[in-house]
C-alpha cells in the first residue's frame, strides 16, 4: 500500500538566506554536500534509530541534473527507512548549497575519476564566478505528523520548508519531492 503525505501547500515556509547552519545541527551536517535526511520521532519528539541520507533520484553527472526535486534513499535496503510502530512524526532536514556558478557546482558535486598517472598541466582555466572556501549553506528543517501529513508548526522547529510530498510504500519511505532543488546557483 502506498501512502503519500502532502502537507498544505499554502503553509508558511520561512525561507531565509544562505546565512549558515545553526550550531544545534551543524555537527551532523558539517563537511557534507547539499543533501536531505529523514528521521522518525516518537511522542516525546525523540529520534528513533538513525537518520538515513537521501540523494537526488539521478546521479549528478551533467548540469541539467543539478536542479532535481525528487530524493530517494542512498541505501534502499536501510532498515531505518521503515516507520517504527511508535513513531508519531517524520523529520526532514539537511542543507541547500549556494553555488556561484554552474561550473563551481559541477566541480564540487560530480564524481571525478582519479587518474593514477601523473600528468603535468600547462596551466589553469579560471571560469567563475566562484566562492573561495566553503559553499554557503542554509538549513532545511520540517517535521510532519505521520497520521495527518501536516507540518508540526512548533515555534522555531522549521525553516526553509521546501518539502512538497513524502511517499511510503508498505510503511517504508520510498522518496520525497521538494518545491526547489538543494543546489542553488546564483544568477550572476
Amino acid at each position: 500500500m502506498t501512502t503519500i503525505l502532502s502537507p498544505n501547500a499554502d503553509r508558511e515556509r520561512v525561507i531565509t538566506g544562505f546565512n549558515g547552519i545553526p550550531s544545534f545541527i551543524s555537527k551532523i551536517l558539517e563537511g557534507t554536500a547539499p543533501h536531505l535526511q529523514i528521521q522518525y520521532n516518537d511522542a516525546n519528539n525523540k529520534c528513533i534509530g538513525r537518520s538515513p541520507v537521501l540523494k537526488p533520484e539521478i546521479e549528478i553527472t551533467k548540469a541539467g541534473h543539478l536542479y532535481q526535486t525528487t530524493f530517494i534513499p542512498k541505501n534502499a535496503n536501510d532498515p531505518d527507512l521503515k516507520i517504527p510502530n511508535h513513531a508519531k512524526s517524520v523529520v526532514i532536514f539537511g542543507q541547500q548549497g549556494n553555488f556561484a556558478s554552474i561550473e563551481e557546482a559541477m566541480a564540487k558535486l560530480c564524481p571525478k575519476p582519479i587518474d593514477p598517472i601523473y600528468r603535468p598541466t600547462c596551466g589553469i582555466e579560471i571560469s567563475g564566478p566562484f566562492h573561495l572556501g566553503e559553499i554557503p549553506m542554509k538549513l532545511v528543517l520540517a517535521q510532519f505528523d505521520l497520521q495527518s501529513g501536516e507540518r508540526i508548526s512548533q515555534e522555531g522547529k522549521f525553516c526553509n520548508d521546501i518539502i512538497e510530498t513524502i511517499q511510503f510504500k508498505n510503511n517504508v519511505f520510498t522518496h520525497l519531492t521538494t518545491t526547489e532543488s538543494v543546489n542553488y546557483v546564483s544568477p550572476y
